[in-house]
Order: structure tokens, then C-alpha cells, then sequence
């Protein structure tokens, strides 16, 4: 069980964790920033993944900097960030990846190695190295620190994922 998952917490988290893959799940953290997440996972399980920044967007730019401002150093970095200068609003849950959210993801090709580190921001289930980056870039918000894993780490990661159980 993930303590620290919306899916375990919250019901709105569960319901839409929980529903069909390629949807935008929207969080608020600490009744401050909106942060986007985007549901992925097998049939039958839950699970999303939170945005932590973008790099190298392909379009909106002028865009992004005019929600950003006047902070324009950290544009797109941290998910807070990222999900203002996207535009992305709590309203956006259950809608699918697409240029009506404005959130797209296009292939990419991992070039660099996949680090781990404990997740960030949370209170419960902290052990867990389940926040996954790329080191070398950037546009990697704080706390940088982690470990190089190669594909073999990053199944065993997947495999020590826990099975939610909700009371």
C-alpha cells in the first residue's frame, strides 16, 4: 500500500487513477499550486505520473513565459511551475493528453542514464525511490541527488510498486 498515493488518500484520486490511461489527473499541493499528473497503468491497477518540468518545449513558449511571469528563470521546472505555464487547471481532470489541455508528449529517446531518488513533498511512504529524472538535465528541479540505475534496477523499481488496498 502507498500511504502516500492520492489513489490511497483521497476518493477524487482513486476514482481517477483508477480510470482509463492517457488522462490528466490534477492536484492541488498545500492549497497553493496546481500540479499536473498524467494517469498510467496496466489494466486493472492504478497509477499516475506527476510532471515535474518540460524541457525544450515544442511550441507555447511566449505563451509560458507571459503565465510565468514575472519569474522566468525556472520557466518550466517543478511541477507547480510546469503546470502554470502549460495552463493546465484543476478543471482539466479526466481530460485526455491533447492540445485542449495543452498537454502533449511526444517520443523521446533516452540517451542519458534514468536516476532514482526518494519522492518529494511527502510526508508518508518517503523510502521509496520512485522519482525518476534525468540527472544531467538542467531543468531537474531541486534535490538532484540519486542514483544511476540501468533497465534491470528500473524493473525491480516497477515490480516493488505496491498493490493499493482501500478501506
Amino acid at each position: 500500500e502507498d500511504l502516500a498515493s492520492h489513489a490511497t488518500m483521497y476518493r477524487v484520486g482513486r476514482e481517477t487513477i483508477g480510470s482509463a490511461p492517457g488522462v490528466l489527473y490534477m492536484q492541488r499541493s498545500y492549497g497553493l499550486h496546481t500540479m499536473t499528473n498524467i494517469v498510467a497503468h496496466e489494466p486493472g491497477k492504478y497509477g499516475a505520473v506527476l510532471l515535474r518540468a518540460a524541457e525544450d518545449p515544442v511550441e507555447g513558449l511566449e505563451l509560458a513565459k507571459a503565465r510565468r511571469l514575472p519569474k522566468q528563470s525556472a520557466l518550466l521546472v517543478g511541477p507547480g511551475s510546469l503546470s502554470r505555464g502549460v495552463g493546465t487547471l484543476l478543471t482539466d481532470t479526466l481530460q485526455p493528453l491533447g492540445a485542449e489541455t495543452g498537454v502533449m508528449l511526444a517520443p523521446g529517446v533516452a540517451d542519458t542514464p534514468i536516476w532514482a531518488s526518494p519522492r518529494i513533498g511527502i510526508t508518508r511512504a518517503t523510502e521509496a525511490l520512485w522519482r525518476l529524472f534525468d540527472g544531467s538535465s538542467q531543468f531537474v528541479s531541486r534535490h538532484r541527488r540519486g542514483e544511476i540505475i540501468g533497465e534491470p534496477d528500473l524493473d525491480r523499481l516497477i515490480a516493488q510498486l505496491p498493490e493499493l488496498h482501500f478501506r
